[in-house]
C-alpha cells in the first residue's frame, strides 16, 4: 500500500494530552510509508497550549489539526477517522470518565475503523489483606 495511497488515514486521539502518542503515530508511520493525518482533541486549556507549542514547533501544521473541547459535547459531527486512539484510563481505570467518553465516540469512525486500546479491563487487588487486618486490629 504504501506509495499508492492517496487519502491520508486519519487518526483520531481523544484526551491527546502533551502529545507524546501523536509522535508515535506520526513515527509509525513514517517507518511504514503511510500518509496520516491525525487529529487531536483535548478539554485541558494547559493541554491545548502544549499541544498548540509542539504542533508549530515541530512544523506539523499541515499533518495535525487541533480541537479544544469535551469529547462528550464537541460538536465534531463531521468528523470521521479510521483510528481512534485514546489513553483515557487514568491512574485508577476509570476517573477519566473512560467509558462514558469513550462510548460515544463510535460515531466518529468510518466502517471498519479501529479503537486503540480495542479493550481493557480493571480490577481491584488489594496488596496485603493480613496489613490491613493488623491496622485495623490495632486501631480499633
Amino acid at each position: 500500500m504504501a506509495g499508492t495511497q492517496t487519502e491520508p488515514i486519519v487518526v483520531m486521539y481523544f484526551g491527546a494530552g502533551r502529545g507524546p502518542l501523536i509522535r508515535r503515530a506520526l513515527s509509525a508511520a513514517k517507518n511504514a510509508g503511510a500518509f496520516i493525518k491525525v487529529v487531536a482533541l483535548d478539554k485541558n486549556p494547559n493541554a491545548i497550549v502544549t499541544l498548540r507549542n509542539m504542533i508549530i514547533d515541530e512544523g506539523l501544521e499541515d499533518t495535525v489539526s487541533l480541537i479544544a473541547g469535551d469529547m462528550r459535547s464537541v460538536n465534531a459531527d463531521m468528523l470521521k477517522g479510521d483510528i481512534l486512539m485514546s489513553e483515557l484510563l487514568g491512574s485508577f481505570g476509570d476517573n477519566e470518565l473512560s467509558p462514558e467518553c469513550l462510548i460515544p465516540t463510535e460515531k466518529y469512525l468510518n466502517p471498519g475503523g479501529i479503537y486503540i486500546p480495542w479493550a481493557y479491563t480493571n480490577f481491584v487487588l488489594p496488596i496485603s489483606s493480613q496489613v490491613l487486618w493488623n491496622e485495623v486490629m490495632i486501631y480499633a
